[in-house]
């Protein structure tokens, strides 16, 4: 497998978050510090074989968050109960 074929495919491994366990302050700044590092921990030979658009592609994708999206045709409700007095 092609170096950026993995790297590129570790990058997107999570790229569906919700902002229930932190506040989207600190999500942005933990994806800013993951793309930093990403960056700063590449190894220069490696980086100057990417191409330039895949070295863009993953950077983006570490840096970037996916909004949440509801999707209304698939809401689903339980039934009602009756409630224990």
């Amino acid at each position: 497998m092609a170096l950026s074929a993995r790297i590129r495919n570790d990058a997107f491994a999570d790229d569906v978050l919700l902002f229930a366990k932190q506040s989207l302050g600190g999500l942005l700044g933990a994806r800013t510090e993951k793309a930093a590092a990403r960056l700063r921990d590449w190894d220069a030979d490696a980086f100057l074989a990417v191409p330039e658009a895949d070295a863009v592609e993953v950077l983006v994708a570490e840096g970037s968050v996916t909004c949440p999206v509801m999707h209304r045709d698939e809401v689903w409700m339980p039934p009602p109960s009756e409630l224990l007095a």
